[in-house]
């Protein structure tokens, strides 16, 4: 069942996160406390800094236990805030991969920007043979391949991924 994230699942979304991406930078391991704290004056200011103009919203996939097996979210970036949402710390716990799970979450979003009328659906993804099913699962959805950038002292780039105009 995906259902938005709350206080009360906030916490089992990040511990999944931790799992999934182990070496996350300063800015992303930040996320959940910005988060957290989206409303303050401050920490928008701060986001407005890093170049997030928004933490739109954020949902979670949970079993029948209330337990989160996955989650994404959407933001935007100051840069394109306008015509495109990004989508944020998408992942599947991997007990629970081949379920369909990824497949929800990430139609439910392309759904959502659809719908608040965005042109398109940008993310960040990566060459790391770790997430070769999420390549195959973003090309199954339309979501192309726009940029690669080589990460330093790395054999992987860093990939941008987009779908659209979305109407």
């Amino acid at each position: 069942m995906i259902t938005q994230m709350t206080m009360a699942t906030v916490d089992q979304a990040e511990q999944l996160v931790k799992t999934v991406f182990p070496s996350r930078g300063p800015v992303e391991r930040m996320f959940y406390w910005m988060w957290r704290r989206r409303n303050q004056v401050l920490v928008r200011h701060a986001m407005r800094l890093a170049g997030v103009a928004s933490i739109d919203d954020t949902w979670v996939d949970l079993d029948d236990s209330g337990r989160v097996r996955g989650t994404i979210g959407l933001y935007a970036r100051a840069e394109d805030e306008t015509e495109a949402r990004w989508v944020s710390w998408f992942c599947v716990n991997p007990q629970a991969r081949g379920q369909g799970v990824g497949k929800n979450l990430l139609d439910h979003v392309i759904e959502v920007v659809r719908e608040r009328g965005y042109r398109f659906l940008r993310l960040y993804t990566g060459s790391d043979s770790n997430q070769a099913r999420a390549q195959i699962l973003y090309e199954s959805r339309g979501l192309r391949d726009v940029r690669r950038t080589r990460l330093p002292f790395s054999d992987y780039d860093r990939i941008v991924r987009e779908l659209g105009p979305l109407h």
